[in-house]
C-alpha cells in the first residue's frame, strides 16, 4: 500500500493507517433488523486504509482492488452514480460532518482481503476502516456504538442498502478468538470464546456474487 500511495500521491510521510475486518454469522439470519439476536465473529480478511491530510483541497481516493480513482472537494458529497464504491467513503464523511466535526481533504490508498460480493461483510468493514481513519485524522474519538451506528446510517442512508447493525458492528467490536452477542434492539453485546482448538471455522467462496441492494432483501425487511 505504501508503494501504491507514493505512486499516486508522492512522498510517503506522515501516513495514518486503519483497518476493519470482514465478518461471518454464526447464527441469527435475518434478525438484526427486526431487534433479535446475533452470534457473528470477524474473519482474519479485512479493508485497509493508509493515507495523510491533504495538503489541495480535493479529497483523492485510490481503490486497489479497482484500480480507480476518484476525486472530490469535502462539499462534494453527493451520490456517486458511476463508482459505487465511492459512495462508502463520501457516505461515511457526510454523516461524520453532521456531528460537528472538520474533516480536511484527504489523500488515501484503500485495499482490501475480503471478497468484494462474497457475503463477509466488505462493505461494513470499508465503512468502519473510513471511520476509523477520519477520526484519527481529526484527533476525535467516537465511541463503539456510536461509530457502529454511523456506519449503519452511511450503507442505509446514503449508499441505500437497508441493513441492519450486526455487521458494523461486529466490524467494531470484534476480538480475536472470540465471537459477538448481540442484542440488536437494545444493542447489548458480549463477547463469548468461541469452542476451543478442537474447532476449526472453515470459509469458502462459492464465486456467487451477492448484493444485497440486487436481491428481494428489502422486501423482506418490509415485510
Amino acid at each position: 500500500m505504501r508503494g501504491a500511495f507514493e505512486a499516486h500521491f508522492g512522498a510517503a510521510e506522515d501516513l495514518v493507517a486503519a483497518r476493519a475486518p470482514g465478518r461471518v454469522n454464526l447464527i441469527g439470519e435475518h434478525t438484526d433488523y427486526n431487534g433479535g439476536y446475533v452470534l457473528p465473529m470477524a474473519i482474519e480478511f479485512d479493508i485497509a486504509l493508509l493515507g495523510r491530510a491533504s495538503e489541495g483541497d480535493r479529497t483523492r481516493l485510490y481503490s486497489m482492488d479497482f484500480d480507480d480513482s476518484a476525486s472530490f472537494a469535502p462539499a462534494e458529497l453527493t451520490f456517486d452514480r458511476e463508482r459505487q464504491w465511492v459512495n462508502y467513503p463520501k457516505g461515511v464523511m457526510k454523516f461524520l460532518t453532521e456531528t460537528g466535526l472538520e474533516l480536511p481533504a484527504v489523500d488515501v490508498v484503500i485495499a482490501g482481503t475480503v471478497p468484494i460480493g462474497g457475503g463477509l461483510s466488505s462493505s461494513a468493514a470499508f465503512e468502519v476502516a473510513v471511520a476509523k481513519f477520519l477520526l484519527e485524522i481529526a484527533g476525535r474519538a467516537l465511541d463503539g456504538v456510536a461509530l457502529a451506528r454511523l456506519a449503519r446510517r452511511a450503507e442505509n442512508e446514503f449508499v441505500g442498502v437497508q441493513c441492519g447493525i450486526m455487521d458494523q458492528f461486529v466490524s467494531v467490536f470484534a476480538e480475536e478468538g472470540q465471537a459477538l452477542f448481540i442484542d440488536c434492539k437494545t444493542l447489548d453485546h458480549e463477547s463469548m470464546p468461541l469452542f476451543g482448538d478442537d474447532y476449526e471455522f472453515i470459509v469458502t467462496n462459492s464465486m456467487v456474487k451477492h448484493s444485497l441492494g440486487e436481491t428481494e432483501y428489502h422486501t423482506r425487511q418490509a415485510e
